[in-house]
């Protein structure tokens, strides 16, 4: 019988991986605070441990387990030593699952660096460094009056602030992910010339501020990281479980699913050529598609003109828009929103086709061959698009033959 895996989260990666383990390896997933505990889905069989272990507790647990996996925040450098050491001294592998993408253009290397250049500069600044870090930035002068700050909704994290002199009104509480629509306009609203955040990757919701800041001209202070990890991305992370493992569930299954769709509504968000080309598909299968994107290209504006099937709201996507679809297309020119609307989809439990990223799939759009009542559907791992396009269109010669 297998001991299974100990993984250290609280991060986006973490819970990510542990609901791609879910049902398939016996997890163990530990979580520092009973917050983080509480953002959790409901797993099938993951086992959920919070509150904070010091290193000797770290190294009693180990040997329970056959691996340990560290997929803590990148800035947690001070945890990511205790597990590195109690797993040295438990003698248990360890893998270091490390979040992708490192911000090159960084100003400042620490939060006392970056309270300096404040000080240095003018105007209000937002903070999204977490509540741990806000310490550092009442050296700035007059940070009461210049300082808002983005917190977790906790009761803990809202009095530290307030005990540190912080003002009230100062203090936006809230819990992410952020799109880059909220992200411009509270820095527009606030009217924020300085928008301070760690370099926290994709994962953490760093292209949507850095976005928000581009668009209406903000500085950014990105906070660099202490050290450049080695490790495991997400996705090899999972092709290295998948091989270590030898579990046969884990490569990629697809199941050719056929359903009956008349009448049924679909989602599709976006406004180009791809969005054009999955309505075309769609509309030959009778659904009712609700189409959400700003802007249309010239041939989707004269489709939606003559097909009363498409409901269209010309406006940018929102997470209330994503419901009793019986699935969802994501196909916006922009990467973050189409993550965005993929982990939605995924927190509501609603099939997903992402455009750009077979990864946060949960079904891929196919390529239909279809001769009378006979349906043909064509998809790979979401990566091969060029054999699935180039098979179907060999099936399409094939039938004129």
């Amino acid at each position: 019988m297998r001991k299974g895996i100990l993984l250290f989260g609280g991060t986006s990666e973490g819970r990510k991986l542990a609901e791609f383990l879910d049902g398939k390896l016996p997890v163990t997933l530990s979580v520092a605070t009973e917050y983080g505990r509480d953002i959790l889905p409901s797993f099938q069989s993951v086992q959920v441990r919070w509150g904070r272990m010091d290193e000797s507790e770290m190294q009693a647990a180990m040997p329970q387990f056959e691996l340990v996996i560290d997929a803590t925040h990148p800035y947690a450098v001070q945890v990511s030593e205790q597990v590195k050491k109690a797993a040295e001294a438990s003698g248990t592998p360890l893998w270091r699952l490390v979040r992708e993408g490192e911000y090159e253009g960084t100003a400042a290397q620490s939060h006392r660096e970056a309270a300096q250049i404040l000080n240095a500069a003018s105007g209000r600044f937002l903070l999204t460094v977490g509540s741990k870090e806000l310490e550092a930035y009442t050296a700035v002068t007059d940070f009461s009056k210049r300082a808002f700050v983005r917190i977790l909704p906790q009761p803990e994290a809202i009095a530290a602030a307030l005990q540190l002199g912080y003002e009230p009104s100062h203090l936006l509480a809230m819990q992410g992910p952020f799109s880059l629509e909220l992200n411009r306009v509270l820095l527009r609203d606030y009217q924020i010339e300085t928008l301070v955040t760690k370099d926290s990757g994709s994962a953490g919701g760093f292209d949507e501020k850095r976005q928000a800041a581009e668009k209406i001209g903000c500085r950014l202070l990105v906070i660099g990281r202490q050290r450049r990890e080695e490790g495991i991305s997400l996705c090899e992370m999972k092709k290295r479980l998948e091989q270590q493992f030898l579990l046969p569930c884990l490569t990629h299954p697809v199941f050719p699913l056929f359903l009956k769709t008349e009448n049924r509504r679909v989602l599709v968000v976006g406004g180009g050529a791809v969005a054009l080309r999955r309505i075309q598909t769609l509309l030959r299968f009778q659904l009712q598609i609700q189409l959400v994107s700003p802007r249309l290209c010239p041939p989707l504006e004269q489709l939606l003109s003559t097909t009363p099937q498409i409901s269209y709201l010309p406006r940018t996507w929102q997470q209330t828009d994503c419901g009793d679809q019986l699935f969802v297309v994501a196909a916006t020119d922009e990467e973050a929103v189409n993550r965005q609307i993929a982990d939605r989809c995924n927190e509501l439990k609603i099939p997903v086709s992402r455009a750009d990223s077979g990864e946060d799939s949960t079904f891929f759009f196919p390529a239909i061959v279809g001769k009378g009542s006979l349906i043909i559907g064509i998809s790979s791992d979401g990566k091969h698009h060029g054999a699935v396009r180039d098979y179907a269109a060999w099936l399409r010669k094939e039938q004129e033959r």
